[in-house]
């Protein structure tokens, strides 16, 4: 692993629960956060699963984005203006059939990268399709591999991208109280087994009807606890969001959090 002069940060955030303005208002809660990241030196962002919609598979076809779609143009301006490559969540359009649970990978005068959930979690096939392709990315001396919740329970998905050499597996997810224990085990594995950096940014608060639980958390590439965000439930009424950055200092992966309030009021 050889970053080169590289911030990297996972948030968790809560979305909005006004499900008529919910793209609209966690957009602008994306561009807010965006600008705070920029301001703390950070290179590349990674949002929760769904992130821009929220986890509303009811609503996943009316929400489903396409490339020409004003909230991605919007992001693409401010990653521009701040330097900063996002990975954002959203239902993307599928033109034969139910649309995917996509991460879109967004960067300074690139095209848009899209990476479709390929493990889905039982019911979400009534709304969504899986996809087919895995999807890693260099940053600054990094190679990163995507995932999306439902997939890190299937060890052949980290596996995978380990067997590219990967540096780092980043997961987008929306994990409740109830699954955190099983499901962070099994990613603090994967970062001991494949000694991969590990980054997971999960929800603060209720997206879809579940209540997620926060505790986002960065592994380093031994397993070890880099740095963690607080539970939901710890979290102050007016903390909007938590930031968790990870720079290489010295050959040294060293972890700070950031907390906002008050993004979208």
């Amino acid at each position: 692993m050889n970053a080169m002069d590289t911030k990297i940060a996972v948030v968790q955030f809560k979305p909005s629960p006004f499900l008529d303005k919910a793209l609209d208002n966690n957009l602008l809660t994306h561009l807010a956060i965006m600008k705070q990241a920029g301001q703390c030196g950070v290179t590349l962002l990674v949002f929760p699963e769904m992130s821009l919609s929220g986890y509303e598979l009811e609503r996943a076809g009316t929400n489903a984005l396409t490339p020409s779609h004003v909230a991605i143009q919007t992001l693409q301006q401010q990653a521009e203006q701040l330097n900063l490559s996002i990975i954002v969540g959203a239902p993307w359009f599928n033109p034969n059939g139910k649309p995917y649970i996509a991460s879109l990978l967004i960067r300074p005068h690139l095209p848009v990268l899209v990476y479709c959930k390929m493990h889905l979690h039982p019911g979400e096939e009534k709304y969504v399709s899986p996809g087919h392709s895995y999807v890693d990315f260099e940053h600054h001396g990094l190679r990163i591999g995507m995932a999306i919740c439902a997939d890190t329970t299937h060890s052949s998905h980290p596996r995978h991208y380990a067997q590219l050499q990967a540096d780092v597996y980043v997961a987008s997810v929306l994990i409740t109280e109830q699954g955190y224990a099983k499901d962070s085990s099994l990613l603090q594995q994967y970062a001991k087994e494949h000694q991969l950096m590990v980054m997971m940014a999960n929800f603060c608060g209720v997206s879809g009807g579940w209540e997620a639980t926060g505790k986002s958390c960065i592994w380093a590439n031994n397993g070890a606890v880099l740095v963690q965000a607080e539970a939901t439930t710890d979290m102050c009424d007016d903390v909007d969001f938590q930031l968790l950055l990870v720079e290489q200092i010295q050959g040294v992966w060293q972890a700070t959090s950031h907390a906002g309030t008050s993004i979208n009021s």
